[in-house]
């Protein structure tokens, strides 16, 4: 039998880190003896650290161990350490704001018989019960179960699975990607792909806590711009996922559908009026399986999940042109 080392790095959210742990006792179907968990506090607040500590003792479980790092060191070096204290043949990266509401690993043991990497992603139910989280996790689904299972570039170390081996031979994740900058998983990624034979299945699925609308929005703007550089540099994009040139082509009709409706109120001419209908109509029709979708699974929710894509498709064109500034003003930096 396989065994699997889960890893899941925390920092100041010892409650949400707890939810996850007790998940992980209540679903997965090993035996303790054959799975351990590690969790790596990223040098969280000392009350929180505090925490953490008293409630995962009061388990009483033997596979389970917490390291604190002694400085904040970001998600990669973090995730990194908690591979180096593993002791499994396979290596499982849970982020501490997921639940398990099944078990997932021996469906993940049995993908690795065959693959040296999997990836699962986000259930559509959100753990919590926002606006913004019923979106994300209606979108994240649609977009990476379109596909079934198929090859996939990107780690995902929200929900990832590796071979030990392969793991430590690609040297972990890059410690230099800082938080912030938030591309850890497209670079690691790429370097397993490269090597090793990797995939996406989305029948490997748990529930995620997405933030709230503000903060969200916030995200996609600050992990938009060094994405669009990842992208510009690997001079393709990602055909697996939310992105693919759909959702680029839907970015620009939503700029483009604001536009066109604040030129209408503005002067009052039938032409914006009508070009706004137009590129409504175009909208509608570049996203029709991802709303055939939400219809399916949440029907009441279609208007708003329309209405939130539109805002933050403009969010992530102000994003991607800010990317595309910072690239330029990097490449004449480097010429000089």
């Amino acid at each position: 039998m396989s065994r699997l080392s889960i890893v899941i790095p925390i920092y100041n959210n010892s409650k949400q880190a707890v939810r996850c742990v007790n998940s992980i006792y209540k679903f997965i179907e090993l035996d303790e003896n054959n799975y351990e968990i590690i969790l790596v506090d990223d040098f969280s607040d000392r009350e929180d650290f505090i925490n953490l500590e008293s409630n995962i003792k009061k388990l009483n479980k033997r596979n389970i161990i917490i390291k604190k790092n002694k400085e904040n060191c970001g998600p990669a070096k973090t995730r990194n350490v908690g591979a180096s204290l593993t002791k499994f043949e396979n290596i499982l990266f849970l982020d501490s704001d997921t639940v398990l509401y099944k078990d997932i690993s021996l469906k993940i043991l049995k993908n690795l018989d065959d693959n040296d990497a999997v990836n699962g992603h986000y259930h559509y139910i959100p753990v919590n019960d926002e606006t913004s989280s019923h979106f994300k996790a209606l979108y994240n689904f649609y977009h990476f179960s379109k596909k079934g299972k198929c090859t996939y570039a990107t780690f995902n170390g929200a929900c990832a699975a590796i071979k030990a081996k392969a793991f430590f031979e690609v040297k972990g994740y890059n410690e230099n990607i800082k938080f912030g900058m938030d591309y850890e998983n497209e670079e690691i990624g790429r370097r397993i792909a490269k090597k090793y034979k990797m995939i996406l299945d989305p029948e490997i699925n748990v529930m995620h806590e997405f933030p709230k609308f503000i903060k969200m929005m916030k995200l996609y703007f600050l992990r938009g711009i060094p994405y669009v550089q990842f992208i510009l540099k690997e001079k393709k994009l990602d055909g697996t996922g939310p992105g693919d040139k759909k959702t680029v082509f839907s970015i620009i009709l939503s700029i483009l559908l604001v536009l066109s409706l604040f030129f209408y109120l503005l002067f009052y001419k039938t032409i914006f009026l009508n070009l706004f209908l137009v590129l409504f109509i175009c909208n509608f029709i570049v996203n029709i399986e991802t709303y055939l979708f939400v219809t399916r699974k949440k029907l009441s929710f279609l208007p708003t999940f329309m209405l939130v894509n539109l805002f933050l498709n403009n969010v992530l064109f102000i994003s991607v042109i800010f990317g595309l500034f910072k690239y330029t003003l990097d490449f004449f930096k480097s010429k000089l």
